[in-house]
């Protein structure tokens, strides 16, 4: 599922895009993001947003590597309208994804709504059941079964199971993984505008430290503390992601 909107106007003249990722179980166009993309679109970017391999229907049927394959696409698109600037922003699950891509893409700015899938700092991904479906996982792969459909634990807030297959899975929840936030921020090529949106709310680490200090220091990075559910954050900071785009947008090379 593919969206792309182009809108005149600021766009026309700043020629930014940008690449909107979904969190786990959601989807592109769900209630979740809606109102953010909205407000990103009313104020003359481009954007587009595509399903990933850890929405509701797909879950999970592409590795980690490949669904940052998955967003070159995306990027390609925006950019076949006339976009020069990349911006990668993602909600929750999709946090990993545009910290994964940063360090391995040029983009011009990132943006992280409530950041989670941690299999490194995460203490509900470390508990022991996850440790041994990792280690499960890891014997299956090297046995020459990575690809054969197993059982998995998830967890979304409730902890559920998942048919896929082991490297998949693996590809995702491996703490020696590649889909590490705190090791890929570290791993940014250049120093860009980063926009981290986090809640109190969250059992997830909430300071600099944690992830925005990590990445190459740059005078627009900003880190936004609210105080609401998890899936609320993406539209209680609507605006002030608008204001931080254009800022971005704005500022001088």
């Amino acid at each position: 599922m593919v969206a792309v909107s182009v809108f005149t106007g600021a766009y026309a003249q700043d020629r930014w895009g940008i690449v909107v990722l979904h969190g786990k179980q959601g989807n592109p166009a769900g209630e979740v993001l809606e109102p953010v993309i909205s407000a990103i679109r009313s104020a003359g970017f481009l954007v587009d947003t595509l399903e990933m391999p850890w929405s509701g229907r797909r879950i999970y049927d592409a590795t980690f590597t490949q669904a940052l394959s998955e967003m070159d696409q995306a990027v390609d698109r925006l950019r076949r309208p006339g976009a020069t600037k990349i911006v990668v922003a993602g909600m929750s699950m999709g946090g990993p994804a545009v910290f994964g891509y940063a360090a391995t893409r040029k983009v011009d700015a990132v943006v992280a709504w409530a950041p989670a899938h941690d299999p490194v700092n995460d203490p509900a991904m470390r508990s022991p059941r996850f440790l041994e479906a990792v280690g499960k996982a890891q014997q299956l792969t090297a046995n020459g079964k990575g690809y054969d459909l197993e059982s998995f634990p998830e967890i979304n807030r409730d902890i559920f199971t998942v048919r896929a297959a082991p490297k998949v899975w693996l590809s995702d929840w491996d703490p020696e993984g590649s889909n590490s936030m705190p090791r890929n921020a570290r791993a940014f090529p250049s120093a860009i505008p980063v926009l981290i949106v986090v809640t109190t709310r969250d059992p997830f680490p909430q300071d600099e430290e944690y992830l925005l200090s990590k990445t190459p220091a740059h005078g627009l990075s900003e880190l936004i503390k609210v105080s609401v559910p998890h899936l609320q954050v993406p539209k209680a900071s609507s605006e002030q992601t608008v204001a931080w785009l254009k800022k971005v947008q704005t500022a001088k090379p």
